[in-house]
This record gives C-alpha cells, sequence and structure tokens, in this order.
C-alpha cells in the first residue's frame, strides 16, 4: 500500500488516539486557523516524505505549490507564524494574509533582496545526506515576497540572496542562481560586503576587491573575509580544523595589519574595537589561551601573559595573570592602585562613564572608578538599557536617567523599553506604551494577558488563553491571536 493511502486509511495506526495525542494533533484547532485534523496528518506525511527522500516528485508539488491563495496586497512588515507545535512555519504579513502556509521546517524566514531563503525538508546524516557530510543537512528554496517559490526542486543550504545572487551547496562546492532562477557563474565563492568591498574565496587563494571591483588584496591561501562597519577594518582566517582557526586584520586599501596569529573557537567572533582605541585578542586555545592587548595600529602594548584581559571603559584595562589581578590604562601601563571588586565581580559593561553591575546578587550602578552611584542606591536596580535605569521600591517600578533623574514615577507594576525609548508599562493590571520623547501614552486592551516588545516599538506581541497575535501601538489586531508563536521579522529589505 503507498505510503500516502496507509496514512489516509480508516485503521491507519498513524490515526490511533494515542498517536495523535502523541504528536498533539488530537485536538481540533479554533476557529480561523488553517488545518483540519486531516490536513495535519496530510502535512506530517508529506514532510516524512521528503526527509527520506528530497526530491519527491507528489511531496514537492504539495509543499512548492500550495493551494493558499498567495497575498497580492503590498506591505512592509511581515511576520514568522507558527500556527500549531506540529504545523511548521509560515509568513503573514502585516494585513493579516498569508504569504506563505505555516507547513514547513522553521529556521529563518528574512527577506534580503527582495527574496528569503526557506528550510522546507531536513535531512540526518546517514539516510540521505551527501557523502562526507556532518549532522543535519538542510534542503531548501527561496521565494519571492509574494510567496512564490524560485525553483521547483529542492537545493542544499540555500544562502541569502545578496546584490541578486544567492547560493547553495553542491557536493564540495558551492553553486549560484540568480533571482530569475538561472544558473550564475562566479569566479569563486563570493561573499559580498555593505560597503561594496567583496572577497572572492577560491581553491589556492582569496582576492579581497573594493567597491569598484579592483582588487586591493591577494591571500595565497583560501580564506573567509569578513567586514566590520563600526571599525572600518577586514579580518581574514586560515582554518585549523572544523571549528578552529588563526585570524588576522586587513585595512580597507588591503594592507595587511597582522598574520593571522590570533586564536577563536566555535562560534566565536574575530574581536573587535567596539568604538575603542584598544583591543585585546586571544593566542593559542583552550588551557593555553593567552590575551595580549593592541592598540588601532597594532602595536603590542601587553604581552600574551594573561589569561583574562578586558577593556573595562575609557580609563581602565582589567588583567589577570597566575592568580593574580593587574590594573591598566589604556597605554598597557600598570596602574598602582586597589582594583575595586565592582572591576572583578564579571563582565562589566560601561555606557560611557557608568555600568551595571552583578555582585553578590545584587545590581549595582558604578561609575567609570567601579564606584557604586549614590543616587540608585536607594532602589533596587532592574535593568541598564538605552541610556535608562528601571529600578524599584517594593512591588513599584520606575524610570531614572543616567543622572538619577526620575523618567517615570514608581506607580508600574513592569517596565520594559525599545531603543527608540518607547516604554511599555503594566498599570492597574492593563498594559500601556510611553514614548519617552513626546510623552504620547496608548493604552492595550485589557483582556490580554501578556504584552510583549519587538524591536519595532509600533508593534507588539499578545497573549491571550495560550494564543499568541500581534497589535500595533493603538490596539488594533494586525495578526489575529489564533496562533502558538508569532515573531516579528524586519522591514522588507
Amino acid at each position: 500500500m503507498p505510503f500516502l493511502e496507509k496514512v489516509a486509511a480508516p485503521d491507519s495506526p498513524y490515526r490511533t488516539e494515542a498517536h495523535l495525542a502523541s504528536i498533539a494533533l488530537k485536538e481540533e484547532e479554533p476557529s480561523g486557523t488553517l488545518f483540519s485534523l486531516s490536513d495535519k496528518v496530510q502535512i506530517l506525511a508529506y514532510r516524512y516524505l521528503l526527509k527520506i527522500y528530497q526530491q519527491h516528485p507528489q511531496a514537492l508539488s504539495f509543499f512548492l505549490n500550495h493551494p493558499l491563495v498567495k497575498t497580492v496586497s503590498d506591505y512592509q512588515y511581515y511576520f514568522k507564524i507558527e500556527e500549531n507545535n506540529w504545523s511548521g512555519t509560515g509568513i503573514m504579513n502585516e494585513h493579516g494574509e498569508w504569504v506563505l502556509a505555516p507547513i514547513y521546517e522553521g529556521g529563518s524566514c528574512t527577506f534580503l533582496d527582495g527574496m528569503a531563503s526557506l528550510l522546507i525538508a531536513m535531512s540526518v546524516y546517514g539516510i540521505t545526506a551527501p557523502k562526507g557530510s556532518l549532522g543535519f543537512i538542510h534542503f531548501g528554496n527561496w521565494i519571492d515576497t509574494k510567496g512564490v517559490f524560485l525553483l521547483d526542486s529542492l537545493v542544499i543550504d540555500p544562502s541569502f540572496f545578496h546584490y541578486g545572487v544567492a547560493s547553495y551547496s553542491y557536493h564540495s562546492a558551492r553553486k549560484y542562481v540568480n533571482k530569475q532562477g538561472e544558473p550564475v557563474v562566479m569566479d569563486g565563492d563570493v561573499r559580498r560586503f555593505s560597503n561594496g568591498y567583496s572577497a572572492v574565496r577560491k581553491e589556492t587563494h582569496t582576492l579581497v576587491k573594493n567597491e569598484n571591483d579592483e582588487v586591493i588584496a591577494e591571500l595565497d591561501f583560501s580564506s573567509r573575509v569578513f567586514f566590520w562597519p563600526q571599525d572600518q577594518l577586514l579580518t581574514y582566517e586560515t582554518p585549523i580544523n572544523m571549528s578552529n582557526y588563526y585570524y588576522g586584520y586587513l585595512d580597507l586599501n588591503g594592507n595587511i595589519l597582522t598574520e593571522p596569529t590570533f586564536h577563536t573557537y566555535m562560534d566565536a567572533s574575530p574581536r573587535r574595537f567596539h568604538g575603542r582605541d584598544i583591543i585585546t585578542l586571544p593566542k593559542e586555545k583552550r588551557a593555553a589561551r593567552r590575551f595580549g592587548l593592541y592598540n588601532k595600529s597594532f602595536e603590542l602594548l601587553l604581552p600574551h601573559e594573561y589569561t583574562y584581559l578586558r577593556v573595562l571603559n575609557d580609563k581602565y584595562v582589567l588583567g589577570k595573570k597566575e592568580g593574580e589581578w593587574y590594573l591598566f590604562d589604556h597605554n598597557g601601563q600598570r596602574l598602582d592602585q586597589e582594583i575595586p571588586e565592582t572591576f572583578r565581580a564579571g563582565p562589566t559593561n560601561y555606557v560611557g562613564d557608568i555600568a551595571l553591575v552583578s555582585m553578590n546578587g545584587k545590581k549595582v550602578m558604578v561609575d567609570i572608578e567601579g564606584k557604586e552611584i549614590a543616587s540608585f542606591a536607594p532602589y533596587t536596580v532592574v535593568n541598564f538599557r538605552h541610556g535608562k535605569i528601571i529600578v524599584s521600591q517594593g512591588a513599584q517600578f520606575g524610570m531614572l536617567d543616567t543622572d538619577g533623574v526620575e523618567v517615570l514615577p514608581f506607580e508600574y507594576q513592569e517596565i520594559r523599553l525599545t531603543k527608540d525609548q518607547v516604554a511599555l508599562v503594566k498599570v492597574n493590571d492593563q498594559y500601556m506604551s510611553i514614548d519617552l520623547t513626546t510623552g504620547k501614552k496608548s493604552v492595550f486592551p485589557s483582556q490580554y494577558t501578556t504584552v510583549k516588545l519587538t524591536s519595532n516599538p509600533n508593534i507588539y506581541k499578545v497573549t491571550l488563553n495560550d494564543k499568541v497575535g500581534i497589535l500595533d501601538i493603538t490596539g488594533k489586531v494586525m495578526i489575529p491571536v489564533l496562533y502558538r508563536n508569532v515573531d516579528y521579522q524586519w522591514p522588507l529589505r
């Protein structure tokens, strides 16, 4: 009996109460959602077929030509939606129209250059994965902003589109495709950066090009190259093994500033200056790892002798060697002064001249010298974000600026703040937003049990009866409160 017929048969083991309950299919979904019980079983069956046979014609046709009506409205905002914990991921726009049915595997659904890469099936190594592959193999495709698929088959590890071109894995190499689905011949593995530069990685060497497509550096080995906008620097790397590599730095004229001698491990990124004039860099790995201090000319200010070395703020550097703590200035000169306990308490992220430090189970605000700031001492400090400090007195929360001046009074049950200076607060069990710049307040309907911020100050994630939806800042429903999860993505790019 064919697989789908076996699933659909009345006496199918896939339709038993126990099986349906085990994969959360027993209960019918609320009115307004897309799929019935029989739909659910069919979707899971087709997904299973794709896991074991990625180009199965019937399963491919189902996913790439799903009969859901595609949106025709123009839109700016879109949301990744998981309708149920069995269904998978889809995309809905701000008008509540489905761009893509929620039947696909999870993962990124971010539009870049007008296209989004989408994971459709996943294979486990040893079943159908290509020879030499490790772990899970991701099979996918691309869609445009109307939800139309680019290709009529699946490819491995589809990348984001960038400058009209995307890539996918083919055996041990990458192949390229344009936004019309046509193959593109590239001179090596091309990586483009936000400043117009690019890196062309070949089997034996790597070319770094400027915005005019002129070669500014030729590395005599195959290397990944990255651009760091804040520092206006490039890094390049040489692999040690699957998860370790050495990296060095290039300027934007292609001059090699350092050889690839600095070490990182697993998912750690190359270190950056983060707007300061010095940087700590690691050599060797694991137990042998030691840090040194460099300036922007990459002159060594402190040797690679420190198991811990951190630029604390605009005045001090803290180091540890052979169990002893040391304090330095930005020139690498050792300072003969007592080291505050707040400096040694753990990571201290300064914003200007102040920082939030967790010490002995308590959060305190400290100045550039590591001393507790007296104006915050009477309160319980909750958080320090976007230039404001959220504090509490008893069960009531308020907000202060960095000078200790009250921004919001102590009358709220909750306070959260976006980078756009919009506060989400809860008072008398009701949520409202407050624009700290204009003072404008918007009150949300009282039936929602939770309201959460997104990265957009005009869009809010709400919960009602364990279902999730989206409201705008006026309380208008953008996404119905029907789904297991909804995540705001980014404006179309």
